[in-house]
């Protein structure tokens, strides 16, 4: 192959020059009705083969679509009125969300030509590509790169064929083709299909109509509306949406503390999850009330096959009942006991009875939360006569950061929300019995973030705020939470301002003042 010594070598350094670290696979099925897969190691080891070409990482993730029965069909309504079916691969639809989140950096597909023959595909795949700027290598292009340098080296057309393990016809096409075009006559030829029709600055229009505004009749977006305020389809707005995650359907609730001692109470309580001290005892201890016994106003009809079990949604209130219960953290046991109050005398009460089932030669370290109840003058002097417990309290607004809340969500999903309790002994009974249950067979809740993890995370999720136009709510926050007192800065806004969330005091005021008063 006569000057074909650098063009090649050009067009391979072009293929690996953005080294992957976490690359993405994707693999097509055909007909595999049953779910053999049959083929799918042959191509695995193709696109292994292309990886280490490419000198990218190891796969990160692997999408394997089966060609026919995986796949669902939606009516979609043309412009002009028609009635079109379009098909949705779940798993291309699953890398494109993967791609464009970055949970892979890169992808590979083993047959990007049968991918083409969908065009909505490929637009949806192209948008992404250009807008976070990730690789794409298809198995075809490493290949035929490859064909041309094994060529280059002066190799024969069938030793070629041997190496790559290629048909000798398909390497005679490509090296025919680059002698005759050079590196243009290395792409693909043309495939069927429509131009084009929504351009970079219509996706823009809707992703700014779909962040920054409001329809004047809604407090969120659907599809149809926003079709009808852009003038563009239905299942084109759907298309925008599912490339860049937007689901203005779906909501989250959030609370951040205003605790001025949140970072200090965060490391305390993560620190015993994950390097409890030794000869000693961490139980997180949490009351449950109050919790009703109710009695559905009609008899609740069993399940059938095709009918799911059905209940009236009016009740019937027989009375109310609290659980106290601490998780020891190591093992999953929980010692709990039942109550008709939640004072603080029955919480004196069952701290007596922590005391008598702990060996008395463990410290027991309880997590709780800043209920009232735990800081009466009983309480304290009961905890002063006994030493060994010490207390290690939650931040305001956390109790997601106590291990047995966790605890109280397996017993509310398996045993209260669908019982049917006439009498709060019976509901009582029902749950000492679920108790012993636990206890015969505990299973414990490991705790698998840090604490400079939990920070990182709170500290990136409130700078999505100044980040969106909205740091003067920020402030006008804090500020609301704790007032100023003597021209000091708030100490909620001294956290949001070392986690980079807020400016700090000499930022704001323009001035040089100490900040270690506040």
């Amino acid at each position: 192959m006569p000057a074909a010594g650098t063009s090649p070598l050009n067009l391979y350094d072009h293929l690996a020059s953005n080294a992957r670290k976490r690359p993405g696979a994707y693999l097509r099925i055909s007909s595999d009705r049953f779910g053999l897969e049959a083929g799918v190691d042959r191509q695995l080891e193709d696109a292994e083969d292309s990886r280490t070409r490419l000198g990218w990482g190891s796969f990160t993730k692997i999408y394997k679509e089966n060609d026919t029965s995986a796949f669902k069909k939606r009516k979609a309504t043309q412009p002009d009125g028609t009635i079109d079916w379009i098909v949705l691969p779940p798993e291309f639809r699953r890398l494109l969300t993967d791609l464009t989140l970055g949970v892979i950096d890169g992808v590979s597909f083993y047959d990007l030509d049968r991918l083409v023959r969908q065009p909505r595909d490929l637009e949806d795949l192209i948008d992404i590509v250009e807008y976070v700027k990730r690789p794409v290598a298809a198995g075809p292009v490493v290949a035929i790169a490859s064909i041309v340098l094994e060529c280059a080296k002066g190799l024969s057309i069938m030793e070629v064929s041997r190496r790559l393990r290629i048909a000798p016809d398909t390497v005679r096409k490509w090296r025919r083709r680059f002698l005759e075009h050079g590196l243009d006559g290395l792409c693909d030829d043309p495939r069927p299909g429509g131009p084009r029709k929504i351009t970079d600055a219509d996706v823009e229009r809707v992703i700014v109509k779909t962040l920054e505004e409001r329809p004047a009749n809604a407090t969120h977006w659907s599809t149809r509306s926003m079709a009808a305020a852009t003038g563009m389809s239905q299942s084109a707005i759907s298309r925008i949406w599912r490339a860049f995650a937007l689901a203005p359907h779906r909501f989250q609730t959030f609370k951040l503390s205003t605790d001025p001692f949140f970072i200090d109470k965060v490391r305390d309580v993560v620190g015993l999850y994950l390097d409890p001290p030794e000869k000693a005892l961490v139980l997180c201890v949490e009351e449950k009330s109050p919790i009703q016994a109710l009695d559905r106003s009609q008899p609740v009809l069993p399940m059938m096959p095709g009918v799911p079990q059905r209940r009236s949604h009016d009740y019937v209130r027989a009375g109310t009942t609290t659980v106290f219960a601490a998780l020891e953290v190591a093992s999953g046991k929980v010692i709990g006991s039942l109550h008709r109050r939640h004072r603080a005398a029955e919480f004196k009460k069952f701290l007596t009875k922590l005391d008598k089932e702990v060996p008395a030669t463990f410290a027991v370290h309880l997590i709780l939360d800043n209920y009232a109840t735990r800081k009466t003058p009983a309480i304290k002097k009961w905890l002063l006569a006994h030493p060994r417990f010490r207390l290690h309290f939650t931040p305001t607004g956390s109790s997601w950061l106590n291990l047995v809340e966790r605890w109280f969500a397996e017993l509310t999903s398996k045993k209260l929300r669908r019982g049917v309790h006439r009498s709060v002994q019976a509901l009582e009974r029902d749950i000492r019995t679920w108790l012993t249950d636990w206890n015969d067979n505990p299973r414990p809740f490991t705790w698998t973030k840090t604490a400079d993890e939990i920070l990182d995370k709170v500290a990136t999720y409130g700078k999505r705020i100044p980040d969106s136009g909205h740091e003067p709510a920020v402030r006008a926050w804090a500020r609301s939470n704790w007032q100023a007192r003597e021209g000091r800065v708030p100490p909620i806004t001294d956290m949001l301002a070392s986690w980079g969330i807020l400016p700090t005091s000499s930022q704001e005021k323009g001035s040089s003042c100490d900040r270690s008063a506040a």
